[in-house]
Order: C-alpha cells, then structure tokens, then sequence
C-alpha cells in the first residue's frame, strides 16, 4: 500500500494461510511503522526494507532501536514524538543498537 497505514498489511497478511515465520516480505520504508509493524507479524519471518532515500532507512534503524531498548513506553513515545531526552537518551538506550 501507499498509504502509511499498518492496517492494510496486516489485514492482507491475517488473510494468508501459512506457517509461522514462512514468509519473506519486501516493502518500501517510508515512515518506518509499517515495515515494523510486518516485521512483528506472526506468519513473516524476513523483511526486506528499502527506499531510495537513506533517511527513510535510518529512521527505520532509529526506531527498531527505540523498540528493542529498554525504555519505557512514555520515553520511547516522548523521544521519538517530542525529542525528550534528546542526546542522553540517544546516548544510554540508543547509540550501541544502531547500525554504524
């Protein structure tokens, strides 16, 4: 889809009819969310995420690091929406879990 809305891909994915982690997906990264939105589905084991802009891609690195951190839910959504915390977030919980 084009339309940034997780909601398609996992409504097209919950229609297929397929071992757990069988499939491989490839999609455009855009925002990011829905690339890890398909990457937490069930039924998909391997994503491929591309675009041609390398911003799109470190935001999906950024993001994929914020999720896998070990901040709460309030600092994941005030880092990522508002930029609380800003370096020292970045620097404790984020920097060794991105890619160099």
């Amino acid at each position: 889809s084009n339309n940034e809305d997780f909601r398609v891909e996992t409504a097209c994915l919950n229609r297929l009819d397929v071992p757990a982690s069988s499939l491989r997906v490839g999609m455009v990264t855009g925002g990011a969310d829905s690339t890890l939105t398909v990457l937490m589905h069930p039924s998909v084991g391997h994503v491929l995420s591309f675009d041609p802009s390398p911003l799109q891609v470190h935001l999906l690195h950024l993001k994929l690091a914020v999720a896998a951190s070990d901040l709460s839910a309030d600092e994941a959504t005030g880092f990522l929406l508002r930029g609380e915390g800003g370096k020292a977030v970045f620097k404790t919980g984020l920097r060794d879990r991105l890619p160099e």
